[in-house]
Protein backbone atom coordinates (compact mmCIF):
# COMPACT_ATOMS: atom_id res chain seq x y z
CA UNK A 1 0.00 0.00 0.00
CA UNK A 2 2.83 2.44 0.87
CA UNK A 3 4.78 1.57 -2.53
CA UNK A 4 1.39 2.46 -4.55
CA UNK A 5 0.90 5.84 -2.65
CA UNK A 6 4.38 6.66 -3.54
CA UNK A 7 3.78 5.68 -7.16
CA UNK A 8 0.52 7.49 -6.99
CA UNK A 9 2.70 10.79 -5.68
CA UNK A 10 5.47 10.42 -8.29
CA UNK A 11 2.23 10.02 -11.10
CA UNK A 12 0.77 13.18 -9.18
CA UNK A 13 4.37 15.29 -9.15
CA UNK A 14 4.68 13.95 -13.06
CA UNK A 15 1.54 15.32 -13.88
CA UNK A 16 1.61 18.48 -12.69
CA UNK A 17 5.40 19.11 -14.33
CA UNK A 18 3.71 17.89 -17.50
CA UNK A 19 1.23 20.50 -17.19
CA UNK A 20 3.62 22.85 -16.39
CA UNK A 21 5.91 21.84 -19.39
CA UNK A 22 2.48 22.02 -21.79
CA UNK A 23 1.84 25.73 -20.58
CA UNK A 24 5.05 26.80 -21.41
CA UNK A 25 5.59 25.03 -25.06
CA UNK A 26 1.89 27.15 -25.55
CA UNK A 27 4.05 30.31 -24.36
CA UNK A 28 6.56 29.76 -26.43
CA UNK A 29 4.55 28.93 -29.56
CA UNK A 30 2.95 32.47 -28.72
CA UNK A 31 6.13 33.88 -28.55
CA UNK A 32 7.34 32.42 -32.00
CA UNK A 33 4.04 32.94 -33.42
CA UNK A 34 4.29 37.17 -32.54
CA UNK A 35 8.22 37.02 -33.21
CA UNK A 36 7.14 35.26 -36.95
CA UNK A 37 4.40 38.31 -37.20
CA UNK A 38 7.13 40.79 -36.49
CA UNK A 39 9.50 39.54 -38.60
CA UNK A 40 6.80 39.83 -41.81
CA UNK A 41 6.16 43.30 -41.00
CA UNK A 42 9.77 44.30 -40.49
CA UNK A 43 9.84 42.48 -43.90
CA UNK A 44 7.35 44.44 -45.78
CA UNK A 45 9.00 47.76 -44.52
CA UNK A 46 12.05 46.73 -46.12
CA UNK A 47 10.45 46.29 -49.21
CA UNK A 48 8.74 49.35 -49.39
CA UNK A 49 11.90 50.88 -48.51
CA UNK A 50 14.37 49.03 -50.84
CA UNK A 51 11.39 50.09 -53.82
CA UNK A 52 11.99 53.76 -52.48
CA UNK A 53 15.56 53.73 -52.78
CA UNK A 54 15.89 52.20 -56.01
CA UNK A 55 12.90 54.94 -57.41
CA UNK A 56 15.28 57.53 -55.79
CA UNK A 57 18.27 55.92 -57.68
CA UNK A 58 16.44 55.65 -60.98
CA UNK A 59 15.23 59.54 -60.64
CA UNK A 60 18.30 60.35 -59.72
CA UNK A 61 20.09 58.83 -62.84
CA UNK A 62 17.96 60.51 -65.16
CA UNK A 63 18.83 63.72 -63.24
CA UNK A 64 22.10 63.09 -63.79
CA UNK A 65 22.24 62.06 -67.75
CA UNK A 66 19.99 65.24 -68.05
CA UNK A 67 22.89 67.37 -66.16
CA UNK A 68 25.64 66.04 -67.95
CA UNK A 69 24.02 66.52 -71.21
CA UNK A 70 23.18 70.27 -70.07
CA UNK A 71 27.04 70.38 -68.95
CA UNK A 72 28.23 69.29 -72.44
CA UNK A 73 26.04 71.60 -74.29
CA UNK A 74 27.02 74.42 -72.37
CA UNK A 75 30.81 72.86 -72.71
CA UNK A 76 30.55 73.24 -76.54
CA UNK A 77 28.84 77.11 -76.23
CA UNK A 78 32.02 78.16 -74.90
CA UNK A 79 33.91 76.64 -77.10
CA UNK A 80 32.18 78.09 -80.07
CA UNK A 81 33.23 82.15 -80.71
CA UNK A 82 29.70 84.29 -79.50
CA UNK A 83 27.32 85.99 -81.69
CA UNK A 84 27.97 88.99 -79.83
CA UNK A 85 31.48 89.29 -81.14
CA UNK A 86 30.43 89.70 -84.95
CA UNK A 87 28.72 92.75 -84.14
CA UNK A 88 31.46 94.14 -81.68
CA UNK A 89 33.28 96.77 -83.78
CA UNK A 90 37.33 96.14 -83.75
CA UNK A 91 40.45 98.04 -83.67
CA UNK A 92 40.04 101.84 -84.88
CA UNK A 93 36.46 101.55 -85.82
CA UNK A 94 35.61 101.21 -82.20
CA UNK A 95 36.76 104.81 -80.97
Amino acid sequence: MIEMDILREDFNNHDVEIKKMVLVQQKMTEDVKACQDSLAKINENIAGVEKEKADVEGNFATSMTTWNKGITDLQEKLKQPSQLCAHLKTGTDAK
